[in-house]
C-alpha cells in the first residue's frame, strides 16, 4: 500500500493536489499513530550498527516499528561521513593539500568495513552509547559484506561494557525474509522489554 501511494505521484494529473491529499493522509496515520503506538520514550530503544539502511531501503525501520522499537540513532559510514564537519580547506598547497586535509580530518572517522580494525565504527558506536540510552543495537549485515563481521566480536564487547544487548541481522534489499526477520525482530524486543522490566524491579 505504502509503494502503491508513493508510485501514483507518476499518474496524478495534478502535483499539487496529490501534495494536499498526502499531507491529509499523513495527518490522519499520525492521529492513528499516537492512539495506537506507544510514544519512543516508553519504547525499548535501539539503534542501527554496521551495514549502512540506505532510503528507500525501508524494511528495518518498518520492522523495529512493527516490533514495538523505537529507532534512536545510526553508526554506519554514511551516517558517520554525513556528520563530520566541512574540513577547513588550506589557502595555499593546491589539489594534494586539499586532498590531504580531508584525508586527515574524514578517515580516522570512517566507519566502512574498509578497515582491518574499524576504529571509526568502534568510535562512533561508543560516542552514541555514551550521549544517550540506548538498550538495544542491531548490527546489521549487508548480505557481501563479511569484513563487517570482523567486527562483530569487538562490538559486542564494546556494548557489554555498557549492559546492551547485541542483535546481528544479516539481510539484502529484498522482501522474502521480511516474516523471518519479524519473528527474531519481535524476540528481540521481548528480551528488551523483560530486561527493563527486571532492571525497574531492582530498582524499586
Amino acid at each position: 500500500m505504502r509503494q502503491l501511494i508513493l508510485e501514483s505521484f507518476w499518474y496524478a494529473p495534478n502535483t499539487d493536489e496529490w501534495l494536499m491529499r498526502l499531507n491529509r493522509l499523513t495527518a490522519v496515520l499520525r492521529g492513528y499513530a499516537r492512539r495506537h503506538i506507544k510514544p519512543a520514550e516508553e519504547r525499548p530503544r535501539v539503534l542501527i550498527a554496521g551495514s549502512p539502511v540506505i532510503f528507500p531501503n525501508e524494511k528495518l525501520p518498518l520492522l523495529l516499528e512493527s516490533a514495538g522499537l523505537a529507532l534512536v540513532d545510526t553508526v554506519d559510514s554514511v551516517s558517520a561521513q554525513l556528520e563530520m564537519p566541512v574540513p577547513k580547506l588550506p589557502r595555499f598547497g593546491g589539489v594534494m593539500g586539499i586532498l590531504l586535509e580531508m584525508a586527515q580530518s574524514r578517515l580516522p572517522k570512517d566507519a566502512s568495513g574498509a578497515w582491518t580494525v574499524n576504529h571509526g565504527l568502534l568510535d562512533g558506536l561508543k560516542r552514541k552509547l555514551d550521549a544517550q540510552r540506548v538498550d538495544g543495537v542491531v548490527y546489521h549485515v549487508l548480505k557481501g559484506q563479511i569484513e563487517l563481521d570482523f567486527e562483530l566480536t569487538r562490538v559486542e564487547a564494546l556494548c557489554e561494557r555498557y549492559g546492551v544487548p547485541v542483535f546481528r541481522l544479516e539481510t539484502d534489499y529484498q522482501q522474502q525474509d521480511v516474516e523471518q526477520l519479524r519473528i527474531r525482530m519481535e524476540a528481540f524486543a521481548e528480551m528488551l522489554r523483560q530486561q527493563t522490566m527486571e532492571g525497574l524491579r531492582i530498582a524499586l
